[in-house]
Formats: structure tokens, C-alpha cells, sequence
């Protein structure tokens, strides 16, 4: 069953500009070692951040939460899986969070569509919460 469903987009010249004041210490508070490391190779890195950015926050109205000490940017980590699917791995408080609340299922999109990136999450959990 569905616990929750969330979604964002984000500015990506917003957040060009915001990587373009602060860089890393900017990027350190919302993306993991991994993520960094993905960064990195990115040629269109406000696009990547953009994106990342809009799915965390998509992930924490999913979770109905938002973001607070029980759902932070950088315990959500979001890598390509199979196929290129992004694939959610948590951390921390925000791990604790899900397993207490009994989410069974994350599911997560990202998209952009020329200034924007929308990020899409849709939680399940075994009973109706």
C-alpha cells in the first residue's frame, strides 16, 4: 500500500548559482561521499545537483516529514542502478526513520526538462498507516 507520494523541482540556474557562490561546502550538505565522487564526472554538475536536490525533497514529503533531524539530504543517497534507475540507500536517523515507520518500498524518479529537474517519490508500506 502506499504511504506517501512526494514531489519537487528545482531551478537548475538557481542552484548553478548557489554552486557557483559556495562549491563544495554548498554540495557537502546534500549529497554523500558516493554522490560527490558522481559529481565529479558530471559535465552539467548544477543539472546533477538539481536533480538530486528535487528527489530528496521529493523523498521527505513522501515521507511526511520533510527535511528535519529524522530525514537529512546528506543520509539520502540516491546512485544509478540497473538501467540507469535511481536507487535509494539510507543513512543514519533517516534509515531509522523508514524502518520505524515500516516503509517496504522506495521508489524514486528524477527528470529534466531544459532550466528544471523534478524529483518524484512514492514510499509503500505493508499496512495502511
Amino acid at each position: 500500500m502506499i504511504y506517501g507520494i512526494g514531489t519537487d523541482i528545482a531551478d537548475c540556474a538557481r542552484v548553478a548559482g548557489i554552486y557557483e557562490k559556495h562549491g563544495y561546502h554548498f554540495v557537502k550538505n546534500i549529497l554523500t561521499k558516493k554522490e560527490l565522487e558522481l559529481l565529479d564526472a558530471q559535465t552539467g554538475k548544477a543539472e546533477f545537483i538539481a536533480g538530486r536536490w528535487a528527489a530528496k525533497e521529493a523523498f521527505s514529503k513522501a515521507l511526511k516529514t520533510g527535511m528535519c533531524a529524522d530525514c537529512a539530504f546528506v543520509e539520502i543517497e540516491i546512485l544509478p542502478g540497473p538501467r540507469n534507475v535511481p536507487q535509494v540507500t539510507l543513512h543514519a536517523a533517516t534509515a531509522e526513520t523508514v524502518r520505524r515507520l515500516g516503509i517496504t518500498g522506495i521508489h524514486v524518479s528524477i527528470s529534466h526538462e531544459r532550466a528544471y529537474a523534478i524529483g518524484m517519490a512514492v514510499l509503500e508500506c505493508a499496512d495502511e498507516k
